[in-house]
């Protein structure tokens, strides 16, 4: 819902805006510079993406070397062309709530992952201090997930977590109490509805 809310909203809106403000007069068509304007647009939109998918794939690359990465990418593909087209095919029987909710629980197990692996990277490069806790983690958990027993990875992974989800939490506060305040004004303004 935060993911929703803020990436769709507001990065989404932006561009749809953007588009609107370059295509909103109708008397001259569609110009040069609309045209490279409306380029720009989509340029930067995919290429945000792009850049990010990029660098995690490079990382990948140099610790596994290309054919796992080739390998890893066309299994990606070939399972996003078959979700995209039962996308398509059901697309009005879907939960789509669920499927939102779901991708934002995935969104906070990856951002887990990448803080792990990030603050073992600095660690093992020196950047950061190393303090480690007597406890048992088993090897899969620092392979797949990044749980390494060090105070500074659990700690990191555990504010990243609460951090994500104080922010979920806080924005349905949020929203509950625009909603109410709005219903308030609009029982003011009509005092029927207080009678009622």
């Amino acid at each position: 819902m935060v993911f929703h809310k803020i990436y769709w909203t507001g990065w989404i809106s932006l561009h749809n805006r953007k588009k609107q403000e370059l295509t909103g007069n109708k008397d001259e068509g569609l110009n040069s510079s609309t045209f490279w304007s409306l380029f720009l647009l989509g340029l930067t939109s995919v290429y945000r993406e792009g850049f990010e998918v990029v660098l995690f794939l490079q990382n990948l690359r140099l610790k596994v070397g290309s054919d796992i990465i080739l390998q890893g990418a066309l299994i990606g593909v070939a399972l996003t062309m078959i979700v995209g087209v039962l996308t398509f095919l059901a697309q009005r029987r879907l939960p789509h709530k669920k499927m939102l909710v779901f991708t934002g629980g995935l969104l906070v197990v990856v951002l887990e992952v990448m803080m792990g692996e990030t603050i073992q990277e600095m660690q093992l490069a020196g950047w950061i201090g190393t303090t480690t806790i007597n406890i048992n983690i088993p090897n899969w958990a620092g392979v797949w997930f990044c749980i390494f027993p060090t105070v500074e990875t659990l700690s990191f992974q555990a504010l990243a977590v609460i951090y994500v989800l104080g922010s979920y939490f806080a924005a349905r506060y949020f929203t509950k109490r625009k909603a109410m305040k709005q219903k308030m004004i609009s029982n003011n303004a009509n005092p029927r509805v207080i009678n009622q």
